[in-house]
């Protein structure tokens, strides 16, 4: 019997998933279950279906929608469970549970003895599951509970190691920063339960007048900025780095941090009805990519310049957002999410191998003692800053090629070419003083690197950083920018090339531990001073403002007016006037008898 293409990707999609569900219910993910069945294995199996449902996609584009369950049913409001398998959502589950995988298997190798691994290994496939329900969802109200699963789950995993204060206080500013960003999904929510009928993305609001539809346009991208962690809503995501090296992979890669430009990419129907949205993404966009890649540059903790490169390719999709290519900013997300996992490995096997070691003043000479970290994070840097055929130059080399295309919009463009940039400065920088010539100054423990839940990791993410841009290019087709000039293609080799210049220069000029650097290194460090005025100054100034006032106007003002000082006043006050009245004259009685006798007759 034929089966028709839709059905497959149904069914491939639903024995997916309900794999992944019973990976993070199995007992004990340390041990193997009958027939060697362990948590990573399903997580590979379940990649594996969703390869049949990714093939005919890319082959014969088309949309599946599904409503297999019933949510709620309330008068007229019926919400039910509707998927939405195209091509986009089928290949960034594919991507997702690929990288999940690898992830998975390296925590086995990251976290060996810890007692609480079996929860840790559930909230990481609860993450990779409320990315999933986020992505494949058709309805506003399935967009939230994955919205709110992917927040939810970043503030546990973030806060992991609960004994540690910087942590918990992680894992808060995370909540904070999201939850304040989340209040435009709330608006959004409510623009389209007052005006619609319908809640499924596809047609929720257009039939109503402009201008809900352009508060609703602004409520999701308040909500997008925030999750993507762009410019003003940024410190949480190198705060989070206090989080498992694993979590950070799987954060900054595939769940959370892209899921505001997937909220994006998923209204984009709607953005050219409000141009001025488009404008507003290239300019948040290119602002948090050139802050980000500044202060990249002058970082020394291995976590946060990665982190901290995650923010900037950010800022990158969001500005293709602006653009108007949104299938080109979900292909850099596709093909970062690799190379971004395989970075984040790379320095979880360094920390491992280190004692827990972050300061890159610190490593060195670690090129023979890891070899195979070593050439896996000097192939995710190559990478990340777009060294042509590996997975980054395809999708950036769309982004810059499509913005050099129109001068329209200078400045933003400028911003967004310039941390491009920057990123081969940081890049190299990290990889030259970390396998630098020069001996570590922490002992090393290069034997672990035999492990194959090290290598196993890095080789599979590695194949995606070299492949994967040229493996989905073809379904990109469509929306191939024009040849590229040659006075292009050269200005970005000279870029490339100065930037190479500057790293060397910038790393002579990298102070010692014990001596402080340079006021702009600690401008750059210290993000801008953004933070000292968010954290600090803005709290402390409020309080002044609002505490001078009140010890004026109640502590020192009306609280001893009328409070226990007032009435110990009046009760002196009182008690002097009976004092007075009693004086032994008999002149005094016999005048106070007289007006007490007048008042008496008046009233009578």
């Amino acid at each position: 019997m034929y089966l028709q293409p839709q059905t497959i990707i149904l069914t491939s999609f639903i024995i997916s998933f309900i794999l992944l569900l019973l990976a993070s219910m199995i007992p004990q993910p340390d041990t193997k279950m009958h027939m060697g069945i362990t948590p990573t294995s399903l997580m590979k199996t379940s990649f594996v279906l969703t390869l049949p449902a990714t093939l005919i996609l890319l082959m014969n584009p088309q949309t599946v929608d599904s409503s297999p369950l019933n949510w709620l049913s309330v008068e007229t409001l019926s919400l039910q469970m509707n998927l939405h398998l195209d091509i986009v959502s089928m290949i960034f589950v594919s991507v997702a549970t690929f990288i999940t995988s690898a992830i998975l298997e390296f925590s086995t190798y990251y976290m060996p003895t810890n007692k609480q691994k079996k929860t840790f290994l559930r909230l990481l496939l609860l993450f990779l599951l409320a990315m999933i329900v986020l992505v494949t969802a058709n309805n506003l109200f399935q967009l939230l509970v994955g919205w709110e699963g992917v927040g939810l789950l970043s503030f546990l995993l973030i806060g992991w190691w609960s004994t540690r204060a910087k942590a918990n206080l992680a894992a808060l500013q995370a909540m904070m920063y999201n939850r304040l960003a989340d209040m435009g999904m709330l608006l959004a929510s409510a623009v389209v339960a007052l005006s619609s009928s319908s809640w499924t993305l596809n047609s929720m609001i257009l039939s109503t007048d402009e201008h809900l539809v352009k508060l609703f346009l602004l409520g999701c991208l308040t909500a997008a900025v925030g999750k993507s962690a762009q410019f003003l809503f940024h410190p949480w995501l190198p705060a989070a780095m206090e989080g498992p090296t694993p979590v950070s992979a799987l954060l900054h890669s595939s769940t959370m941090v892209v899921a505001g430009v997937f909220l994006l990419l998923r209204m984009a129907y709607m953005i050219p009805l409000f141009p001025a949205m488009q404008m507003m993404m290239m300019n948040i966009g290119a602002l948090t990519s050139l802050f980000a890649a500044t202060t990249a540059i002058a970082q020394f903790d291995l976590k946060k310049i990665i982190a901290l490169s995650t923010t900037s390719q950010l800022g990158l999709m969001m500005f293709a957002m602006g653009l108007g290519l949104p299938v080109v900013a979900f292909f850099h997300m596709c093909t970062h999410g690799f190379f971004k996992a395989l970075l984040f490995l790379c320095s979880g096997s360094i920390m491992h191998n280190t004692s827990d070691e972050q300061d890159i003043r610190k490593l060195g000479g670690l090129n023979k003692m890891l070899p195979m970290t070593t050439a896996c994070i000097s192939l995710g840097s190559f990478a990340l800053f777009g060294v042509p055929f590996l997975a980054g130059f395809y999708s950036k080399h769309f982004i810059l090629e499509m913005a050099a295309s129109s001068f329209t919009n200078l400045m933003p463009i400028t911003l967004a070419i310039t941390a491009t940039g920057l990123t081969t400065m940081y890049s190299l920088r990290m990889m030259l003083t970390c396998f630098s010539s020069n001996s570590s100054s922490v002992p090393l423990n290069p034997a672990s690197e035999e492990d194959s839940a090290l290598t196993n990791p890095l080789k599979l993410l590695s194949i995606g950083a070299a492949t994967s841009g040229a493996l989905l290019l073809p379904s990109y087709t469509p929306w191939q920018p024009p040849s590229s000039p040659a006075s292009f293609m050269t200005g970005l080799l000279i870029l490339t090339l100065l930037m190479v210049m500057m790293t060397h220069v910038l790393l002579n000029k990298i102070e010692p531990i014990n001596k402080t650097p340079s006021k702009t290194f600690q401008f750059l460090t210290q993000y801008w001073l953004y933070q000292n005025i968010t954290h600090f100054f803005i709290p402390s100034s409020t309080l002044f403002m609002s505490l001078t006032p009140m010890t004026r106007l109640l502590d020192q003002g009306w609280g001893e007016t009328i409070g226990a000082q007032g009435m110990n006043a009046s009760s002196h006050l009182t008690t002097n006037l009976i004092q007075n009245t009693q004086s032994g004259l008999a002149k005094q009685y016999l005048a106070l008898i007289i007006v007490f006798a007048l008042i008496c007759l008046l009233i009578l």
